[in-house]
C-alpha cells in the first residue's frame, strides 16, 4: 500500500461534531499503518469545496447532515452535496461516515465506502484499508507525478525547441501522446511491479492483531512472470471498457445466442469502418477454453497431467495449437471475459447494421489488434507447395561425400 513516493497520505475529514473529528483525526493516520498519513479536519461544511480547490487529498471521510441545521433530514444533506463537487473536480476516494447511511448505500463501490457511525473507528478503518488495498490512490498520485515530471523535468527543458513549432496544437498532440506512451510502457510496469510485491508481502508478513493489507494476494507466479520483459499482464491486451468509438478491428463481441453466451472477434480492418466501406463485417468465433479437448483432459487432473496433457495445454495457451501456428489465437481470460479460443477457419461475415454496439465487451489493444489481424492474413494468405524429396537429397550427399572420403585416402600416383 505504497504511495509511490516519500510523501505522506493526505486524508479530508469533513464533519462538524468537534468530539468525532477530533477523534477521526486522531485516528485516521493508525488506518494505514506503518504507512504515514496526516488529516485535515474541516469543521464547516461551507469551507469543503473550497479546500478541494486548492489542494490535493488521497482521500476524503465524509459526514452526510450538518447538526446545527433545523431543516428536515431529507433538504439536509451538504455531505451529499460536497461528494458531488469532489466527482466534477477529480478522482478522490470517499468514505461517508454518517448516521443516515441509507441516503448513500447506492453509491458504494470499491472507492466509494458507507459506514454507519454506530459500527465505530473499527469499522471505518476496515473501509479505509479496503480503499487503499485497491491500489487506486496509489495510482491516482502516480499518474500526477508522472503529468507534474513530464511538464517540469521535459517540457521546461525542451521548451525552446518546441516553441517554434508553426501551430502550437502539435504541442498539444506531442504531449498528449508522450504521456499516453510513458503510461504504456515501463513506468506504469514499474508501478504495478511495486505494488504486486507489497501486496505478496503484506500478506506473508501481516501482524497477527491486525487485518493484512491485502486479504487476498495476488499469484506470486503469474506476478513474477509479467515482469519479464518479453511477458506481459493479460489485462494489458484489452481496453475495457470500450471508449464510445467506431468499431475497431479486435472487438470482442458477446451475444446472448439460445441462451448461452457467444462470443466472436472482429477482423474487419478499422479504416474501412473509418471510411464507410464495411458493409459487411468478418468476425471469428471465439470458443471457451473450458469447453476445449485439452482443457478437459488437463482439468480431470490438474495436480499431475501427463507430460502430453501439459503439452496440449501450453500449445494451445501458446498459439501452437496441433503444430497449426497460424490458425488459433488464444485470449487470456480477466474479470471481464473467459479465456477465449480464436479458430480462424469459424468466420461468418455479418451485414454492419445488425451488428450492436453494446455487443462490444472489450477492444485488443495496439499492438495486439495489429497482431491478430497480420495472423488471420498469414493463415490465409499462406501458398502451400509440395515438400522436396529428403531421400533424393540425401543420398546427393552421400554418394558426394563417399567420393570425397576416396579420394582422401586414395595414394598418389606414381612419377
Amino acid at each position: 500500500m505504497s504511495n509511490g513516493s516519500d510523501r505522506k497520505w493526505r486524508f479530508l475529514i469533513i464533519e462538524d461534531n468537534p468530539d468525532i473529528a477530533r477523534q477521526l483525526e486522531e485516528a485516521c493516520p493508525e488506518f494505514i499503518a506503518p504507512e504515514f498519513a496526516e488529516a485535515e479536519v474541516c469543521r464547516d461544511f461551507k469551507e469543503a469545496v473550497p479546500l478541494l480547490d486548492s489542494r490535493r487529498y488521497d482521500i476524503i471521510i465524509i459526514d452526510l447532515k450538518d447538526d446545527s441545521s433545523d431543516l428536515p433530514e431529507a433538504d439536509s444533506l451538504p455531505g451529499l452535496k460536497i461528494y458531488e463537487e469532489v466527482k466534477k473536480r477529480r478522482f478522490v476516494p470517499v468514505v461517508f461516515y454518517t448516521a443516515l447511511a441509507r441516503h448513500v448505500l447506492p453509491e458504494q463501490t470499491a472507492f466509494v465506502r458507507v459506514v454507519e457511525k454506530t459500527a465505530g473507528l473499527a469499522k471505518l478503518r476496515t473501509e479505509v484499508r479496503a480503499v487503499f488495498d485497491t491500489h487506486l490512490p496509489a495510482l491516482s498520485r502516480h499518474l500526477d507525478d508522472e503529468q507534474r515530471a513530464y511538464f517540469w523535468d521535459f517540457l521546461s527543458k525542451h521548451w525552446k525547441e518546441m516553441e517554434e513549432l508553426h501551430h502550437k496544437v502539435d504541442l498539444v498532440y506531442l504531449v498528449a501522446r508522450r504521456l499516453a506512451q510513458t503510461l504504456r510502457s515501463d513506468s506504469i510496469r514499474s508501478f504495478v511491479e511495486k505494488i504486486s510485491g507489497e501486496a505478496k508481502k503484506s500478506s506473508e508478513g501481516s501482524c497477527p492483531d491486525k487485518e493484512p493489507l491485502v486479504p487476498h494476494a495476488a499469484e506470486p507466479q503469474a506476478d513474477e512472470a509479467a515482469q519479464a520483459f518479453d511477458v506481459v499482464h493479460p489485462v494489458e491486451l484489452y481496453i475495457y471498457p470500450c471508449a464510445n468509438q467506431p468499431w475497431l478491428a479486435g472487438d470482442i463481441l458477446e451475444e446472448q445466442m439460445a441462451g448461452r453466451k457467444d462470443y466472436s472477434l472482429v477482423l474487419t480492418p478499422s479504416c474501412d469502418f473509418e471510411n464507410a466501406k464495411a458493409e459487411f463485417v468478418i468476425l471469428a468465433k471465439c470458443k471457451p477454453l473450458t469447453e476445449q479437448e485439452e482443457y478437459g483432459k488437463w482439468a480431470a487432473n490438474t495436480k499431475q497431467p501427463s507430460k502430453s496433457v501439459l503439452k496440449s495445454m501450453e500449445a494451445i495457451i501458446g498459439d501452437n495449437r496441433g503444430g497449426q501456428k497460424e490458425r488459433f489465437k488464444f485470449l487470456p481470460g480477466t474479470f471481464f471475459l473467459p479465456d477465449l479460443v480464436v479458430d480462424f477457419q469459424q468466420l461468418r461475415s455479418v451485414p454492419l447494421v445488425d451488428l450492436k454496439r453494446e455487443w462490444v465487451v472489450a477492444s485488443l489493444d495496439s499492438p495486439f489488434a495489429e497482431a491478430v489481424l497480420a495472423r488471420f492474413s498469414r493463415y490465409f494468405g499462406r501458398l502451400g507447395t509440395p515438400d522436396i524429396d529428403k531421400n533424393v537429397v540425401l543420398n546427393r550427399l552421400q554418394a558426394s561425400a563417399a567420393r570425397s572420403s576416396v579420394s582422401r585416402t586414395s595414394p598418389p600416383p606414381s612419377a
